[in-house]
């Protein structure tokens, strides 16, 4: 069923909570799709080029990752495209 805003809007409405009866593969899948998504909006602002110029540098990088999610965030991290959070600390 399509949500107008898609992923972005269920995020901003209700966090990570509507993830919750995916699967875990689909959640980290969700989580990976919008990391990637912040990442091309935050480099067309800072390089001042259109989306679909970052997204063709992004989709070279897919392919030389073997069409991987997750080789292309390993490899937008290490470019510094994607910032790496620290892991969360549990308090007591």
């Amino acid at each position: 069923m399509p949500i107008l805003g898609g992923m972005e809007a269920c995020d901003e409405r209700w966090g990570a909570k509507w993830r919750t009866h995916f699967t875990c593969s689909d959640q980290k899948f969700f989580s990976r799709m919008g990391l990637i998504s912040k990442s091309i909006q935050q480099q067309a602002v800072i390089q001042e080029k259109e989306t679909t110029d970052v997204l063709k540098e992004y989709e070279t990088i897919f392919h030389e990752q073997r069409k991987s999610v997750a080789g292309l965030i390993v490899e937008l991290t290490n470019l510094g495209f994607i910032v790496q959070r620290g892991r969360r600390v549990r308090r007591s």
